[in-house]
Protein backbone atom coordinates (compact mmCIF):
# COMPACT_ATOMS: atom_id res chain seq x y z
CA UNK A 1 0.00 0.00 0.00
CA UNK A 2 1.44 3.35 -1.05
CA UNK A 3 1.78 6.06 1.59
CA UNK A 4 1.30 9.70 0.75
CA UNK A 5 1.65 12.97 2.58
CA UNK A 6 -1.53 14.78 3.63
CA UNK A 7 -2.37 17.95 5.50
CA UNK A 8 -5.55 17.95 7.55
CA UNK A 9 -6.81 21.38 8.60
CA UNK A 10 -9.37 21.23 11.39
CA UNK A 11 -11.55 24.13 12.56
CA UNK A 12 -12.82 23.54 16.11
CA UNK A 13 -15.57 25.41 17.89
CA UNK A 14 -13.67 27.75 20.27
CA UNK A 15 -16.14 26.90 23.03
CA UNK A 16 -14.91 23.28 23.01
CA UNK A 17 -12.73 22.52 26.01
CA UNK A 18 -9.02 22.01 25.38
CA UNK A 19 -9.22 18.51 26.88
CA UNK A 20 -11.94 17.58 24.37
CA UNK A 21 -9.76 18.80 21.49
CA UNK A 22 -6.78 16.83 22.81
CA UNK A 23 -8.98 13.73 23.05
CA UNK A 24 -9.94 14.15 19.38
CA UNK A 25 -6.27 14.51 18.38
CA UNK A 26 -5.41 11.31 20.23
CA UNK A 27 -8.27 9.49 18.44
CA UNK A 28 -6.93 10.80 15.12
CA UNK A 29 -3.44 9.57 16.00
CA UNK A 30 -4.89 6.15 16.81
CA UNK A 31 -6.80 6.03 13.50
CA UNK A 32 -3.67 6.97 11.54
CA UNK A 33 -1.49 4.49 13.47
CA UNK A 34 -4.04 1.71 12.92
CA UNK A 35 -3.72 2.28 9.16
CA UNK A 36 0.09 2.05 9.50
CA UNK A 37 0.60 5.78 9.02
CA UNK A 38 2.08 8.49 11.18
CA UNK A 39 1.39 12.08 12.11
CA UNK A 40 4.54 14.06 11.33
CA UNK A 41 3.53 17.40 12.83
CA UNK A 42 0.73 19.03 14.81
CA UNK A 43 0.53 22.83 14.52
CA UNK A 44 -1.92 24.63 16.77
CA UNK A 45 -2.70 27.80 14.84
CA UNK A 46 -5.00 29.28 17.47
CA UNK A 47 -8.32 31.08 17.30
CA UNK A 48 -8.97 32.98 14.08
CA UNK A 49 -11.95 34.94 12.78
CA UNK A 50 -13.88 33.24 9.97
CA UNK A 51 -14.68 35.25 6.84
CA UNK A 52 -18.30 34.09 7.02
CA UNK A 53 -20.49 32.28 9.52
CA UNK A 54 -20.08 28.51 9.59
CA UNK A 55 -22.65 26.62 11.66
CA UNK A 56 -23.47 29.94 13.34
CA UNK A 57 -19.87 30.55 14.47
CA UNK A 58 -17.73 33.57 13.62
CA UNK A 59 -14.47 32.27 15.19
CA UNK A 60 -12.71 28.91 15.09
CA UNK A 61 -9.69 27.31 16.72
CA UNK A 62 -7.48 25.87 13.94
CA UNK A 63 -5.16 22.85 14.08
CA UNK A 64 -3.01 21.67 11.14
CA UNK A 65 -1.87 18.04 11.00
CA UNK A 66 0.83 16.84 8.60
CA UNK A 67 0.52 13.09 8.08
CA UNK A 68 2.17 10.31 6.10
CA UNK A 69 -0.41 7.58 5.63
CA UNK A 70 -1.93 5.22 3.09
CA UNK A 71 -4.70 6.58 0.88
CA UNK A 72 -7.11 4.07 2.41
CA UNK A 73 -6.71 5.76 5.81
CA UNK A 74 -8.15 9.10 4.67
CA UNK A 75 -11.83 8.03 4.93
CA UNK A 76 -11.21 6.63 8.45
CA UNK A 77 -9.64 9.92 9.59
CA UNK A 78 -12.46 11.96 8.04
CA UNK A 79 -15.03 9.70 9.73
CA UNK A 80 -13.52 10.52 13.13
CA UNK A 81 -13.75 14.24 12.28
CA UNK A 82 -17.36 13.98 11.07
CA UNK A 83 -18.45 12.26 14.29
CA UNK A 84 -17.00 14.91 16.63
CA UNK A 85 -19.47 17.65 17.62
CA UNK A 86 -16.78 20.28 18.20
CA UNK A 87 -15.44 20.18 14.62
CA UNK A 88 -16.90 23.00 12.54
CA UNK A 89 -15.05 22.18 9.30
CA UNK A 90 -12.12 20.10 8.11
CA UNK A 91 -10.16 19.80 4.89
CA UNK A 92 -7.77 17.03 3.83
CA UNK A 93 -5.23 17.93 1.15
CA UNK A 94 -2.72 15.62 -0.53
CA UNK A 95 0.74 17.16 -0.62
CA UNK A 96 3.20 16.96 -3.50
CA UNK A 97 6.32 15.27 -2.07
CA UNK A 98 8.61 17.33 -4.31
CA UNK A 99 7.43 20.50 -2.53
CA UNK A 100 8.07 19.23 0.99
CA UNK A 101 10.92 20.63 3.01
CA UNK A 102 13.67 18.07 3.57
CA UNK A 103 14.02 16.97 7.17
CA UNK A 104 16.93 18.12 9.28
CA UNK A 105 18.60 14.68 9.09
CA UNK A 106 18.68 14.58 5.30
CA UNK A 107 20.17 18.06 4.86
CA UNK A 108 23.95 18.31 4.49
CA UNK A 109 25.70 20.10 7.32
CA UNK A 110 26.23 23.80 6.69
CA UNK A 111 29.87 24.82 6.30
CA UNK A 112 31.23 26.78 9.27
CA UNK A 113 30.95 30.54 8.90
CA UNK A 114 34.18 32.41 8.18
CA UNK A 115 35.20 34.86 10.90
CA UNK A 116 34.31 38.44 10.10
CA UNK A 117 37.16 40.67 9.02
CA UNK A 118 37.84 43.57 11.40
CA UNK A 119 36.65 46.95 10.15
CA UNK A 120 39.47 49.24 9.09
Amino acid sequence: MEKRYYEVLIAFDPAVAAADGEALLSRLQAAVAEAKGEIRAIEKLGVRRLSFRVKGKTDANFVLLTTHMPTAAVPAVEQVLRMHEGVIRYMTTRLDPSLLMPSQESRPAAPPAAPAAPAA
